[in-house]
């Protein structure tokens, strides 16, 4: 009678004992290749979460230090975290032309040469 053996799927070592639908060899690989798979499944959604948080507090840092309206310029943007392949909402402004990208309540516009960027802040329902 021929004999079955097995090959670990994170390894390729052969499993020598356990149940006959066993797929590792052991915790270490079993864990690596757990780890392995959340990385592929979950991280370009951790990447972007954190390039929209890094986005959202340069637009306040910027904001802040220059005010709502003026023209600042792109690179110091970057320099200072915007990430322009965060994820963001396109939206337009009232009293304002051309599209918006919108990070929270906060929406900027670059400009048609990416030089510059216009920073607005957004309020929501009413105001006291």
């Amino acid at each position: 009678m021929m004999k079955d053996y097995k090959l670990c799927e994170w390894c390729g070592e052969e499993i020598e004992k356990g149940r006959s639908d066993k797929r590792f060899c052991d915790k270490h690989c079993y864990n690596n290749s757990k780890n392995h798979e959340y990385r592929n499944a979950y991280g370009p959604i951790k990447n972007n979460l954190e390039a929209y948080k890094s986005s959202y507090r340069a637009l306040s840092r910027l904001i802040k230090r220059f005010g709502s309206g003026n023209k600042i310029k792109l690179s110091t943007a970057v320099q200072m975290g915007l990430n322009r392949k965060s994820p963001c909402l396109l939206i337009q402004l009232k009293q304002r032309e051309g599209e918006f990208s919108q990070i929270g309540n906060l929406a900027y516009q670059v400009s048609s040469d990416l030089k510059h960027i216009q920073i607005y802040s957004i309020s929501y329902g009413r105001s006291n």
